[in-house]
């Protein structure tokens, strides 16, 4: 039992609370994009010194969250294998089990939700045009992480207030946010938020739920398209393309 218990000490990111609020973050999004969840990123899990291995740097200074992707082959000609882990530092665990964002999404947990939306957002992308075959851009990666990260959390306030609180959710994640010397985070940021303007202009949020049948449809389409060919949205009922 004293193993046990240490095992799990050492093991923040796989200790029971973490992965069931994790699956359930997991479930909220391969379910709106209609993604058939054939892995869970559960499984995935990476230790802080797996992670800074793959990322080539020291333990002390491993990212607070990451989707680490790697290519090997075993001998010349053999098809590569991938590898695909995830790891969250354990401040940010500790902060959701302490403050769980799915009971209570609130300014003191915002951040730390929209760091486990981000990192499953990109796991799954990844996962996905790997199926089909199809590569994915780090500027694709990052844009579909700030897309997501205000749909889930706007799309969980109204869950637990009945109102989506977009301006303001706007306003954090988006206007006020601090970006330094990363011009591809850069990049991902303002387009996702010019994404969102045009969205919330036509009237999403208020006329139009961004729960409905309708938007999820158009959620859906861009999800899978290539950045460049994303569809704008328009406020009357239509099939995108």
């Amino acid at each position: 039992m004293a193993e046990e218990t240490s095992e799990k000490q050492q093991s923040p990111a796989k200790c029971e609370p973490f992965t069931d609020l994790l699956e359930e973050v997991e479930s909220f999004l391969t379910s709106y994009y209609g993604i058939d969840p054939l892995t869970t990123a559960t499984d995935f899990l990476l230790e802080k010194e797996h992670v800074a291995d793959s990322l080539d740097t020291h333990a002390s200074e491993a990212p607070r969250a990451a989707v680490c992707l790697q290519e090997s082959t075993n001998s010349p000609g053999d098809d590569p294998e991938l590898f695909l882990g995830i790891y969250f530092e354990t401040e940010l665990i500790d902060r959701v089990l302490s403050e769980n964002p799915l009971r209570s999404l609130n300014h003191k947990n915002l951040d730390a939700f929209c760091v486990l939306v981000e990192e499953l957002s990109h796991f799954h992308l990844i996962f996905q045009r790997a199926l089909q075959n199809r590569e994915v851009s780090q500027l694709e990666l990052e844009w579909q992480g700030e897309v997501d990260k205000f749909l889930f959390s706007a799309i969980t306030l109204l869950h637990q207030q009945g109102n989506p609180h977009l301006y303001q959710l706007k306003s954090v994640l988006f206007d006020k946010a601090d970006i330094v010397n990363h011009e591809r985070y850069e990049a991902a940021n303002k387009l996702a938020a010019q994404f969102w303007e045009g969205v919330i202009s036509k009237g999403v949020g208020q006329k139009i739920c961004l729960t409905s049948d309708y938007f999820k449809e158009f959620m859906r389409i861009n999800y899978h398209k290539p950045l460049q060919e994303t569809v704008p949205f328009t406020a009357e009922k239509k099939t995108f393309y």
